[in-house]
């Protein structure tokens, strides 16, 4: 699978998205049970860089991320891509995806 239109990531509003870090680690560990049980998180793909959430107050409801990154083939995976429950059905996904790609 490849992105063969980037104008895709420009059909959102992506003013609520923020990097995320390994400060946020347990944060994230805390969310992907509740968002997306089947999930293995692993900290260490948080040094990629690329990884992107969106939060209410002080609460992270959306995130994804690029979890297998090569600049040496050109090639990453984008992936572990989550909603809160409660936060679901607003787009938030989508937001989170447009950020990644567009960076």
């Amino acid at each position: 699978m490849a992105l063969t239109n980037s104008q895709f990531s420009t059909k959102f509003d992506t003013s609520e998205v923020v990097q995320l870090t390994v400060e946020d680690a347990d944060e994230i560990a805390e969310f992907y049970p509740v968002s997306y049980p089947e999930n293995c998180f692993d900290s260490r793909m948080l040094a990629t860089g690329y990884y992107y959430g969106i939060r209410c107050g002080n609460t992270l409801v959306s995130i994804a991320g690029v979890h297998v990154y090569s600049p040496q083939y050109k090639v990453a995976a984008l992936g572990k891509i989550a909603t809160h429950p409660q936060f679901r059905g607003q787009g938030l996904s989508k937001k989170v995806v447009a950020w990644n790609i567009s960076v």
